[in-house]
């Protein structure tokens, strides 16, 4: 139960934020803290916002997307979603029941996410880059969570590379018209706790949350014991939430979670770092050629002993522009399995001695270009209920697959920044070209533990086999 709170806590001047709805009696407050790196959040996209780090807007759009991903599972039809959800968190036609407040309670001072010092060594200035905790303890976890915060070449942009460590803030909530206790309150609570719930523990502020950046710790939302697996069952069925529904919208589907507990930025890269190991390719598989390599990189998936990728997507585009490389004719012709971790995704090939154009591979759907689809995997930690008066401390590795529609089709275009309307090579690919159980076949294939040919199934049996992480069945 949410805890109640006789008088509104201090705040530091020019730090509060209220929404349109501004509720002039809250009923509920909760205190909740920011407790991995925040980057972006303001109202410029990716960008802090000193005189408002902590937007009620922002937390808005937040609450009724996991309030249709939790509650909202139990409708069959968009339909009679969007009617349940226009009752509680209104649409153009009805006023919203559900006002907030937002009052910033403490805060650190934002950081650059790299910073690059000015050396002279023997008569040459050379750049020294020193990386912002936690990043500078794991440069893998490094380069794929804030690679969007930072230019081509490796430099930071002063414009938007920066991330705000920690923040505290005070949320209050009340309904309008304001209800009396009793059945149509419990109901309503329960409709905007479980949103709350699955804010606070899944979801996170700013940008990239479902690679964990702003995740979020609550006294009253956050599991207070590294018990996770009774935790979630028990929270899921006292807010009855239903998991894998298939519906045109994201809902819950799986949970994985790893048992080494540590503090929640060390957890949180716990969590990112296999993802980008398997989609990235950083180690090999065990096989010819391999003799030289240190034995920790044996079995694992991702590059051959020549440091060439396993994954189809380059020889894809190479054989599209009649460029294929001899060594991967044998891997699948149109195959993109990567897609299903998320568009767009934009090739470039390093060694480009052929000269194939940078490229970007876009969603499809009903006929339609699309600019993104987010991925149905929210990798972050997993964190504690904070301590009376104290910060969050410690977290657990946590990994939450959504149920989503894959695209009907995929696109892909030059990126030419010279051309106005970029050159579209090859589209519509079909979604044959994402999940196709010819992908596990081919030599090496990283898909080979998936008998369907998805990439997520594959990342997720190599999470569960090789990177100690349990799958959290209800």
């Amino acid at each position: 139960m949410p805890r109640l709170i006789s008088k509104p806590a201090p705040q530091p001047a020019g730090h509060s934020h209220d929404d349109k709805n501004t509720p002039p009696h809250p009923q509920w407050r909760y205190n909740i803290q920011v407790v991995t790196p925040m980057f972006g959040g303001g109202v410029e996209a990716r960008v802090l916002d000193p005189s408002q780090l902590i937007r009620g807007t922002s937390i808005r759009g937040h609450l009724r997307f996991w309030w249709r991903a939790t509650r909202g599972a139990k409708f069959d039809n968009l339909a009679s979603l969007r009617e349940r959800e226009a009752a509680i968190w209104g649409d153009t036609d009805t006023p919203s029941r559900v006002q907030l407040q937002v009052r910033l309670l403490n805060s650190d001072e934002p950081k650059p996410v790299l910073e690059y010092i000015e050396e002279l060594k023997n008569q040459n200035r050379k750049q020294k880059r020193d990386r912002t905790e936690p990043f500078s303890t794991n440069t893998d976890a490094l380069l794929y969570i804030a690679f969007p915060f930072t230019d081509k070449q490796g430099k930071a942009d002063s414009r938007r590379a920066e991330l705000l460590p920690f923040a505290e803030f005070q949320l209050a909530l009340s309904f309008s018209p304001q209800v009396q206790p009793g059945s149509e309150e419990n109901s309503l609570r329960k409709e905007v706790e479980a949103a709350l719930w699955a804010w606070v523990n899944f979801g996170g502020l700013g940008a990239r949350t479902r690679r964990g950046c702003g995740s979020l710790s609550c006294a009253v939302f956050s599991p207070q014991s590294p018990e996770i697996p009774q935790w979630l069952e028990e929270k899921l069925n006292s807010y009855g939430i239903l998991l894998g529904q298939e519906r045109p919208w994201p809902t819950l589907k799986d949970f994985f979670y790893s048992a080494r507990g540590a503090d929640n930025c060390t957890a949180w890269l716990n969590a990112v770092h296999p993802l980008k190991l398997f989609r990235q390719g950083e180690f090999v598989k065990s096989g010819k050629g391999n003799r030289h390599r240190s034995k920790s990189s044996a079995g694992m998936v991702g590059r051959d002993a020549s440091n060439h990728s396993l994954w189809p997507e380059a020889n894809a585009i190479r054989t599209i522009f009649e460029k294929a490389r001899y060594y991967r004719k044998s891997s699948p012709n149109n195959a993109f399995p990567r897609a299903a971790f998320g568009l767009p995704i934009i090739t470039q090939f390093k060694q480009n001695k052929v000269k194939i154009p940078e490229t970007e591979l876009y969603p499809i759907v009903n006929n339609e270009p699309r600019g993104r689809m987010a991925s149905p995997l929210i990798t972050k930690s997993l964190n504690m209920r904070p301590s009376s008066g104290g910060r969050s401390a410690q977290g657990y590795p946590f990994i939450v697959r959504l149920s989503t529609a894959l695209p009907s089709g995929l696109g892909l275009r030059k990126t030419e920044k010279k051309k106005q309307k970029p050159e579209v090579i090859h589209a519509p690919l079909d979604k044959r070209a994402i999940v196709n159980p010819d992908f596990t076949q081919y030599p090496d294939s990283p898909m080979d533990t998936a008998s369907g040919g998805s990439a997520i199934e594959a990342f997720l049996s190599f999470i569960t086999g090789k990177k100690n992480f349990k799958k959290i069945t209800k």
